[in-house]
């Protein structure tokens, strides 16, 4: 028994709550502020 056989899995999707929906405005070079506490949440 010398094989290795991978099983394909699929994820499937997730509902995330309107608050992880919602990007700030602008690029992060203008809006740097919004932008560094939007990764910080962990989006």
């Amino acid at each position: 028994m010398n094989e290795i056989r991978f099983i394909p899995l699929i994820e499937p999707p997730t509902l995330k709550d309107k608050g992880s929906e919602l990007t700030p405005d602008g690029s992060p070079f203008n809006n740097e502020i919004e932008w560094v506490i939007y990764q910080n949440k962990g989006n």
